[in-house]
């Protein structure tokens, strides 16, 4: 066996080798992919990471301006005696308001977004865990 024989012998066994890694490597890639998209830790991770995104809004939502409004509609009925004929008369009364309050120190709602984030926090650092656990399988 010559040197070019071990040589074209040596090139067909690393191009063998780079084919099949290759094809592994793919094959892993897919199952990786396929086991994020399918697995139940991680989507019960992501599912309590939404919940908790959904929440900061809602704790945030107290500490802004309340606004209301109000309005009513009313019959009268009025007599008017007086010197002659009793005058009997019938009117409309209404009332419009519009309120706005802001609290000046809310503790409640701060403690409340305090939470929310916390949660937050909490919920990020749950879906990492969960796919650093997939990644180690």
């Amino acid at each position: 066996m010559g040197l070019n024989s071990l040589r074209g012998a040596l090139a067909i066994c690393v191009c063998l080798a780079m084919t099949a890694s290759q094809g592994y490597a793919e094959d892993l890639l897919s199952a990786y992919h396929e086991a994020v998209a399918h697995d139940p830790v991680l989507a019960e991770a992501r599912a309590r990471l939404a919940e908790d995104r959904a929440g900061l809004p809602a704790a945030r939502s107290a500490l802004y301006p309340h606004i209301g409004a109000a309005a009513s509609v009313g019959g009268n009925r009025a007599q008017v005696t007086g010197i002659g004929l009793p005058i009997l008369t019938d009117y409309l009364s209404d009332s419009y308001s519009v309120t706005l309050t802001q609290p000046l120190f809310n503790g409640q709602a701060l403690s409340a977004l305090g939470v929310a984030r916390a949660r937050l926090r909490a919920g990020t650092a749950g879906l990492i865990q969960a796919q650093q656990h997939l990644r180690h399988l």
